[in-house]
């Protein structure tokens, strides 16, 4: 059986050379991987779309596959190693492989669209433990964003792949010994959850419930600070954030069409429009809201209207928690700031200056 899988592999290496010889050109053609022709032979038969990726040069393969339906089936993954570990002297004419399977917290599957693997330095505390040096990264890629990421360490002792860490998201940027994870708001408001994760010292998993981690809503990136997109959103959420994403209050101009005429007044003498934020001896640099919630609605009648029927929705109070942080580095959280919002030009504006509940003001 070693014998023909020898040739099988010889014979797909002088097919590609008699094929450039015919040809005549002088363009070059990267030779076909025989370990990965090899793979997709001795994998089981039942495996469908096997997509076996090189992870470390003649080492390690991600080996990616589904069984049953692939419109409907998830994606698995198993890790074939070349074996050098124990024969360092093996030929590579003859490969031998061991295929290693990896532990998921989604239902024992790997990743939803489309996998992809490498390696990276992911968890700084872990890189000088195993063999490898740097962690195994499995992504799930839907479109251009990474919605599910998994990372592993190659355990020498004991000869498996232990997980070190799992997110999952709309979408997931990482660098060293930090994931940020961005979870896009139901029911059409347009905002996003950003969550960025750092690791606990000593823990022996990463996720989003074992860390580190600071919250905060912001708009999508395909919004800048003040735009009609914003003033004309039904969700006066919306604007609440918009508003204390830009707490330096240098620009007036920017700040004003979130209030209304009356309000404005208020707002710029008491400055109470900081989104709760005390004023300090130190400049207030930034505002994350981390939490929100519509908490009153009240409903006017439209002139026209002739019964309850007809009555319009005017004036939202939104309550949100926000976290102030100040040139000198210091925080202050205020977990409960109320702002009332009244519907005006096709939109939601500030009917007056946030306020701290309990205290009748900032």
């Amino acid at each position: 059986m070693r014998r023909n899988q020898s040739y099988s592999i010889f014979a797909l290496l002088i097919s590609l050379v008699l094929s450039i010889a015919c040809d005549g050109t002088a363009t070059p053609v990267a030779p076909p991987d025989p370990y990965k022709q090899y793979i997709k032979e001795i994998v089981p038969g039942s495996w469908n779309n096997v997509d076996p990726q090189q992870v470390v040069a003649n080492r390690e393969w991600a080996v990616f596959y589904q069984v049953g339906d692939p419109s409907v089936v998830p994606i698995d993954g198993v890790i074939y190693r070349l074996i050098v570990d124990v024969h360092p002297k093996l030929s590579d004419k003859t490969p031998s492989f061991t295929a290693y399977d990896l532990s998921s917290p989604y239902g024992g599957h790997t990743c939803e669209s489309k996998c992809r693997a490498e390696r990276v330095d992911l968890l700084s505390m872990y890189q000088e433990e195993g063999g490898d040096g740097s962690e195994l990264l499995i992504r799930d890629q839907k479109g251009e964003n990474t919605t599910r990421l998994l990372a592993y360490q190659w355990v020498s002792d004991t000869l498996e792949y232990r997980l070190l860490a799992h997110f999952d998201g709309h979408r997931i940027e990482w660098e060293q010994d930090q994931v940020t994870v961005d979870r896009y708001t139901p029911e059409k408001a347009e905002l996003v959850l950003r969550c960025t994760y750092t690791p606990l010292e000593g823990a022996h998993i990463f996720n989003a419930g074992q860390s580190h981690s600071r919250s905060e809503y912001v708009l999508p990136e395909d919004i800048p600070d003040v735009t009609d997109r914003v003033l004309n959103s039904p969700h006066p959420e919306m604007v609440v954030v918009a508003l204390c994403s830009q707490m330096q209050y240098t620009d007036t101009a920017r700040i004003q069409p979130y209030f209304t005429e009356e309000a404005w007044e208020a707002a710029a003498q008491s400055q109470g429009g900081r989104c709760g934020c005390a004023v300090t001896s130190s400049p207030l640099v930034h505002v994350r809201v981390t939490s929100m919630d519509i908490v009153e609605n009240r409903y006017l009648l439209d002139c026209d209207s002739q019964d309850s029927d007809g009555a319009r929705e005017d004036r939202a109070v939104v309550t949100a928690a926000v976290v102030c942080e100040y040139e000198d580095a210091s925080n202050n959280t205020q977990p409960s700031v109320l702002c009332t919002m009244v519907r005006e030009e096709g939109g939601w504006r500030f009917a007056g200056p946030c306020s701290v509940e309990g205290s009748g003001g900032t």
